[in-house]
């Protein structure tokens, strides 16, 4: 079995052979690579069972030429196409599982590292620096990143010469849809995972490494956005979130993030506010005018990865959506950017991306929720020192693990939710986002979201959740209550209802489905305002609104509870007739 250092050379060579038809623009040399080429049964790759873009999967073709090692010495096609998808294959099972491996024992050794005490901490450290520095021999070395970078580039811009290829005189859009998604049915899906993975990788590890390569980077930039923005042909989850990965780590260090290694920080290549490589994905019009939309709907499309993914098990569904989130809140705070996600405002495409960011609101609290809860109970036991230590050795060591897993994950979703909920609040002080919770299914959702918040954070439980250190979890309260507020208000502005109206629940308002819900307390409502006003949580503006909000609420229920007697009156008055009516009969 080939090892790391042997896939690495071969794929130096291949590039080697690759290199006269680099290119950075279509050129007659690409127009030469045939798209065909892997479903055709003289390729010389085994291509059976593996994943294609636009659905397609790709089964050993009827008739294929030669036997074992004697497809090998089938001719049939140009060298550029041949050269080009061994290339390409050969990056995939050579330098993207090289990647692989360095990381995930990268993240091993430092993720012991901090468990470890002082004595093995130093030990450690070395494995660490070793590990880097014989992996960065080779995967670092410029010339071999600049091969690496300009391949992907050229296979950019190859991609975006297929999409244009389809586009011929007299068909319709409908034709032309058609027959992209004919031509990427036989293209293999790792190619576009591999290219993110790629740039993503130098974008966090060796962004310098970058710097030669960025000038060029525009299409690919642009076939990830064009990719991104057509889920018939690019319809993996994985897939996509790969796309937005290496996006966001392009972008994310614009404002000195968490990231300090990044791009645009103190370690990065990037001058004045805006870097090199951050300014080609803000200046990219296709950027512009698709991205925000594509990121809406990637954010209500991923889920659970299906198919012959061999890394799906790698797949985080709630850890690409707090990408996804990071994504739409940098570009949202761009106004040519934030144009184009305000125009799909009034589209199901949006109402599915807002009900999405509330399923997802939910899950997070809750679960962060109830493992701070789970923290609550092992730390109230631990603290009883003579209780504790008349356990069993074997027990304090499992309910010790139990303490630090919840911790680590509790802490995790908690900085998820937050994210989520900071995504909400932006988007909706723009009042085209506040209106569409003003009717169902997202005037039901808000209102149940909010109250099951505001219940967690002032209701009878929210003792349970108060640990010790609560900053070592990412949890504020009193940051979530007042952020939480805001958005009820907001919501409550664009809602007409001053009484109940008589609507069916099918066409309730905010205000009304507030009203209606039974798990609405008046009472944790006042004490949310209570908390507001006494430690100053908002302007008082907010917390006036917010106590108009509860008196509003108030005013539909009293109203919802005399029309449910009167109807109920009405039906016993209705029945008396009737039965009076019979007897004389």
């Amino acid at each position: 079995v080939a090892g790391d250092g042997f896939l690495l050379n071969f794929s130096a060579v291949m590039l080697r052979l690759s290199q006269p038809f680099f290119a950075t623009l279509p050129t007659p040399k690409l127009a030469k690579i045939d798209p065909s080429y892997c479903s055709l049964p003289t390729a010389r790759l085994d291509f059976d069972n593996e994943t294609c873009m636009a659905f397609g999967c790709l089964h050993a073709p009827e008739g294929r030429v030669g036997k074992g090692d004697e497809r090998f010495f089938v001719e049939g096609h140009n060298f550029l196409t041949e050269c080009f998808f061994v290339t390409q294959r050969c990056l995939h099972i050579g330098l993207i599982a090289t990647i692989n491996h360095f990381e995930k024992m990268l993240h091993d050794l430092i993720k012991l590292e901090k468990a470890l005490d002082s004595p093995k901490k130093e030990e450690i450290h070395k494995r660490v620096v070793l590990l880097v520095v014989n992996f960065g021999t080779f995967l670092f070395d410029p010339t071999f990143v600049d091969m690496c970078s300009s391949f992907y580039i050229t296979q950019s811009v190859w991609l975006l010469a297929q999409l244009e290829s389809c586009r011929k005189e007299g068909l319709t859009e409908e034709g032309v849809v058609e027959a992209q998604q004919k031509l990427f049915s036989s293209v293999p899906e790792y190619g576009v995972k591999d290219m993110a993975a790629w740039f993503k990788f130098l974008a966090n590890h060796r962004p310098d490494r970058l710097k030669s390569a960025a000038i060029h980077l525009m299409p690919f930039v642009e076939c990830c956005v064009r990719l991104l923005q057509r889920p018939d042909l690019l319809p993996s989850p994985l897939s996509r979130s790969r796309i937005v990965g290496v996006l966001l780590a392009f972008v994310d260090r614009s404002d000195g993030g968490e990231r300090s290694r990044g791009l645009l920080g103190p370690m990065g290549w990037g001058s004045g506010v805006v870097g090199e490589l951050a300014a080609i994905v803000h200046t990219c019009p296709t950027v512009q005018d698709l991205l925000g939309p594509a990121l809406l709907s990637t954010y209500a499309a991923v889920d659970v990865v299906e198919g012959l993914d061999v890394d799906k098990e790698d797949f985080d569904k709630y850890g690409s959506r707090l990408d996804i989130t990071k994504l739409i809140e940098h570009f949202w705070l761009r106004q040519d950017c934030r144009s184009s996600i305000l125009a799909q405002a009034t589209t199901p495409q949006f109402q599915a991306f807002l009900s999405a960011i509330f399923d997802t609101l939910l899950y997070q609290l809750n679960d962060s929720m109830q493992r701070l809860a789970n923290v609550k109970q092992v730390q109230r036991a631990m603290k009883d020192e003579k209780a504790w230590k008349a356990l069993p050795r074997h027990e304090r060591n499992k309910k010790t693990e139990f303490l630090h897993s919840e911790e680590s994950v509790g802490s995790g979703f908690m900085k998820m939710a937050t994210s989520t909920l900071g995504l909400l609040n932006l988007v909706t002080q723009s009042e085209e986002v506040a209106k569409c919770f003003s009717q169902p299914p997202l005037s039901l959702r808000a209102a149940a979201a909010i109250i099951n918040f505001i219940e967690s954070l002032c209701g009878n439980h929210s003792l349970d959740f108060k640990v010790k250190d609560m900053s070592k979890y990412n949890f504020n309260p009193r940051n979530l209550l007042g952020t939480i507020t805001g958005i009820a208000v907001r919501l409550a502005k664009q809602s007409p209802t001053e009484s109940f109206s008589g609507r069916d629940e099918s066409a309730y308002d905010f205000i009304e489905a507030l009203a209606s819900h039974p798990d609405y307390s008046e009472s944790t409502m006042n004490k949310a305002l209570a908390i507001l006003r006494r430690i100053g949580l908002g302007s008082e503006d907010v917390q006036s609104e917010f106590e108009q909000c509860v008196l509003r609420v108030q005013i539909v229920q009293t109203e919802m509870t005399r029309a449910t007697q009167d109807d109920e009156a009405g039906s016993l008055d209705d029945g008396g007739a009737g039965w009076q009516a019979e007897a004389e009969v």
